[in-house]
């Protein structure tokens, strides 16, 4: 979910602070939403993701952030394990094709480190070993996660010689929704 700081008039250009929000419906097919309490810091009470300096024109959005964590529960896409993105340098771009100012499309992209990407791993090779023969069919595709490593993260964002990054690029569609709670 994208939360619209401080914007009264989504038509005429802005500079705000968009948060970026997960949570989920309030029942199904409803555009009334709870949000996922970690996306708040405990200490301050803030959104965990913001794009600073966002820009809203009426006809498309953009921001940019330093980080972004994006969590994607198991089977987010077809026999895939939960994943939880850490993202850097990151930007959001959106489109307007609804009118009145709303944002009903873009694009989010990022760095993601090869250090995140491997905790995780662990811990799904972990998850897979501990399962026997009730372990999540999404196991059978760990060999072949392993082995595309190398094409994924061919970035070298801190200039040591060493690929330490991907470049994730992730598109999405939006819909008005309303925030009336938080996820129990």
């Amino acid at each position: 979910m994208f939360e619209f700081q401080g914007v009264t008039d989504p038509i005429q250009q802005q500079e705000f602070t968009l948060a970026g929000l997960t949570g989920m419906p309030q029942a199904p097919g409803s555009n009334k939403y709870l949000v996922d309490g970690a996306s708040y810091t405990s200490s301050t009470c803030l959104p965990v993701n913001t794009f600073s300096a966002t820009i809203l024109d009426g006809s498309s959005l953009h921001g940019t952030a330093s980080n972004l964590y994006l969590s994607l529960p198991e089977g987010w896409v077809s026999n895939m394990p939960a994943l939880v993105l850490h993202l850097t340098q990151v930007t959001v771009t959106g489109s307007n094709v609804g009118g009145a100012g709303q944002i009903t499309g873009g694009v989010l992209t990022g760095a993601w480190s090869k250090a995140d990407f491997d905790a995780q791993f662990q811990g799904w090779k972990a998850t897979c070993a501990a399962g026997g023969a009730n372990r999540p069919a999404w196991c059978s595709y760990l060999s072949v996660a392993a082995s595309s490593t190398g094409m994924l993260f061919n970035l070298d964002l801190d200039h040591d010689g060493l690929k330490d990054s991907a470049a994730v690029c992730l598109s999405f569609a939006t819909t008005p929704a309303l925030i009336v709670g938080i996820k129990p």
